[in-house]
């Protein structure tokens, strides 16, 4: 599963979360399953390099629910043959506003 570690950059707390490929592919795969909760659960996690308890839950959504929450619907632009790969596959290019 994904592994997350929470520390201390500077003034910021950061969270970094670890997804192996085959994490991605499953979590990707169940934005069509039917019926599925679209989430990963998974607690391999650390607090500044020490084991956590703490439990990491990845949801995904699909492109136009997730962007339809933003103020300004507005998706940031990626690398250009990243761009080229989302739009070949099924996502919302960069820059596209949302209704």
């Amino acid at each position: 599963m994904a592994r997350s570690n929470i520390f201390h950059n500077g003034e910021k707390v950061c969270v970094e979360v670890v997804l192996s490929r085959r994490n991605l592919l499953a979590l990707l795969h169940k934005l069509d399953m039917e019926g599925s909760a679209r989430t990963l659960h998974n607690n391999d996690s650390y607090i500044e390099g020490n084991q956590s308890s703490h439990l990491l839950i990845l949801k995904c959504e699909d492109d136009d629910e997730h962007y339809a929450k933003r103020e300004s619907g507005v998706i940031g632009v990626m690398h250009a043959d990243t761009e080229t790969h989302i739009a070949e596959n099924g996502g919302v290019a960069g820059n596209t506003l949302i209704l």
